[in-house]
């Protein structure tokens, strides 16, 4: 079996809330206040698409925060839209 055909590379898509995650995601840029993540954030945008994703990499997406499904892993929410987001993602 040839290994060296096989790619190690895996095409996903990030959607994304937050609009200062977005930002920092899709622009490319240092400034006083993120200077620290330099060496992270370098990594990070190598794998992050600049055209849709035609090149096999990671593409970051502008979501609602109502269309958010992973919010019910990260905050506190009401019982309703707890329920609401749980159905959509596990299913129950």
């Amino acid at each position: 079996m040839q290994l060296e055909n096989l790619s190690t590379t895996i095409a996903s898509t990030v959607f994304e809330d937050n609009n200062g995650a977005l930002l920092l995601a899709t622009n490319q840029r240092i400034t006083n206040r993120t200077r620290y993540l330099h060496v992270r954030w370098h990594h990070f945008w190598s794998h992050i698409s600049q055209d849709d994703g035609k090149d096999g990499k990671t593409v970051v997406h502008k979501v609602d925060t109502k269309q958010q499904l992973a919010d019910f892993f990260t905050k506190g929410l009401p019982r309703e839209t707890f329920e609401k987001n749980r159905l959509g993602v596990c299913g129950w």
